[in-house]
């Protein structure tokens, strides 16, 4: 997928369709891929809640006074 995302962006396209074209391409080939693929998504994703959370609630925690 990096491939095809540099690929799109050399050709002065759109990196995120070509990162696109190729998870479909996977899916409509039926290829297989390594479990670190699906190992990262979900460490990343679970970094990302966690960081999201953090920042609302430090945004929040500066309203606190104005509450009545």
């Amino acid at each position: 997928m990096l491939a095809a995302y540099a690929g799109a962006t050399v050709a002065c396209g759109d990196g995120f369709l070509g990162a696109f074209a190729a998870g479909f391409a996977v899916v409509v080939l039926n290829q297989t891929l390594c479990s670190c693929f699906l190992e990262y998504g979900e460490t990343t994703t679970e970094s990302s809640m966690l960081v999201t959370f953090i920042l609302f609630g430090a945004a929040l925690s500066t309203m606190y006074g104005l509450v009545d």
